[in-house]
């Protein structure tokens, strides 16, 4: 069974009036949060024209600042062929670029450019 912190029930008495919920309650409320977050990000991407695979890399290397390509399909679990379609097309833009791992030639690290927020 999951539990949470002594924190987190915290939180959750302070948002939800300081009533606990039981875990379905909670469960339910937090898939419902999951699911308008991704609905959110889905129409994002379709008004500014944005495959989703493109802003799911964008947005892992904002906030991982540096990553394989293979743990981009790790971490996002998009396909390796999508993950390297879209690393392509963020290269041709100058978006983001390649450095070398320290320690193992065959691995090198992409990384977003400052071209990227213009």
């Amino acid at each position: 069974m999951f539990g949470f912190s002594p924190y987190m029930y915290y939180i959750l008495e302070i948002v939800y009036g300081r009533t606990k919920l039981k875990y379905a309650e909670l469960i339910e409320k937090m898939n419902m949060a999951i699911i308008n977050s991704g609905r959110a990000y889905q129409a994002w991407d379709m008004t500014n024209g944005l495959p989703t695979y493109l802003s799911v890399i964008l947005y892992e290397l904002f906030y991982h600042k540096h990553l394989s390509q293979k743990e981009l399909v790790e971490q996002s679990g998009i396909p390796k062929q999508s993950i390297n379609k879209g690393i392509k097309l963020l290269q041709e833009k100058n978006y983001l670029a390649f450095r070398d791992v320290k320690g193992d030639r065959r691995v090198k690290e992409c990384y977003l450019t400052m071209d990227w927020q213009l």
